[in-house]
């Protein structure tokens, strides 16, 4: 993996870009956002150190779907779809246990991202019960 440091505002990656590198936040917060329809940035989520983000990139040569940028300095630890790929080449153990944790991560994402399509779609709510807001304050489900 390689070190990224960011400037507050510099996107790492801008959505419909293509970039085949998988992001590790070290220090920092780094705003998810995509373009809404009527053209302005929509705010997804806000990601903590620990957090990572570009998981598929290592996998699916397809263009960014959404935008990342950072909100206060930040340093990223990177890794290329190449160089993921020397790995498995060297230690396909190693390589199978990233791709395992990878899998787990979109996985995860893929059934936070339908919980909220489905509660979206089911209308107005009260506050606590929602999903939505249980995510942007943190809390597990």
């Amino acid at each position: 993996m390689r070190l990224l440091v960011c400037e507050p505002g510099a996107p790492i990656f801008r959505e419909g870009e293509r970039d085949d590198r998988f992001y590790v936040i070290l220090d920092g917060r780094v705003e998810v956002l995509r373009v809404s329809s009527d053209g302005d940035p929509a705010p997804l989520v806000v990601l903590e150190p620990g957090d990572s983000l570009g998981e598929t990139a290592l996998v699916c040569d397809l263009p960014r779907t959404a935008s990342a940028i950072p909100r206060n300095p930040a340093r990223l630890l990177t890794l290329s779809r190449d160089d993921f790929m020397a790995l498995c080449d060297r230690s396909p153990h190693l390589g199978v246990q990233v791709a395992l944790g990878l899998s787990q991560v979109i996985a995860e994402r893929m059934r936070l991202t339908n919980r909220l399509l489905k509660e979206a779609q089911a209308g107005p709510i009260r506050p606590e019960e929602s999903e939505i807001e249980r995510h942007r304050s943190g809390e597990s489900s």
